[in-house]
């Protein structure tokens, strides 16, 4: 004799803990999907059911993607990759704003000015890291230092002034290089001090 089916239905989801690693993903039967950076190297509750994939911690469920029964395949929301790229930007912006300040300590009037008038501070502070790698950091502490005592706060007054110093010394200002890499653009490259190799000129040579 058939029995009637119980009021409460049976759960079908699936719940498993995983452990989020260095990068915004959890993987599941193979495949990732993506979480809020915020919960980088953390524990969190997958709840899987046939058609979607529910991520949950402390008790709040903080992504939710469609479930996908592929092998080795990358399920991401668009939101949490935005967020994570602000999160970076910024990263960038605050390491790009300590190297300016500890290498030509007149940016830091500069930046302050700026601020007080409303400028742009991420856009002033990627110029100016411009010109640090095109003059180096004595030039520029000489240019910066110039438009501080002008009372003119920008990248172009600094510019105007390095190019006006560089032409007093009979020399061509020099001209940035297009980077259409992305990666690149981002890469520093520190300048090495060249006097090893007057000191390298002056040695004796060794005879055999």
């Amino acid at each position: 004799m058939l029995r009637a089916l119980p009021a409460t239905p049976h759960e079908t989801i699936d719940r498993k803990q995983v452990r989020v690693g260095r990068t915004p993903y959890i993987r599941f039967d193979t495949n990732d999907y993506s979480v809020p950076w915020q919960h980088v190297r953390s524990t969190v509750t997958v709840l899987a059911e046939p058609h979607r994939i529910r991520i949950a911690a402390n008790g709040s469920i903080i992504a939710e993607h469609k479930r996908s029964f592929d092998r080795r395949v990358t399920v991401e929301d668009p939101r949490h990759l935005e967020d994570l790229r602000e999160v970076k930007r910024r990263a960038r912006q605050g390491a790009g704003t300590h190297r300016l300040t500890q290498a030509v300590p007149a940016v830091q009037l500069m930046l302050q000015r700026a601020g007080e008038r409303g400028q742009n501070m991420g856009s002033l502070v990627n110029k100016l890291l411009e010109l640090l790698n095109m003059y180096g950091a004595e030039s520029l502490q000489l240019a910066v230092t110039e438009a501080n005592d002008a009372d003119r706060i920008g990248a172009g007054p600094v510019r105007m002034c390095l190019e006006a110093n560089c032409r007093a010394l009979g020399r061509t200002p020099p001209r940035p290089v297009p980077i259409s890499n992305p990666k690149a653009r981002d890469v520093t490259v520190a300048a090495m001090d060249l006097a090893i190799y007057d000191a390298l000129k002056d040695e004796p040579n060794e005879q055999p």
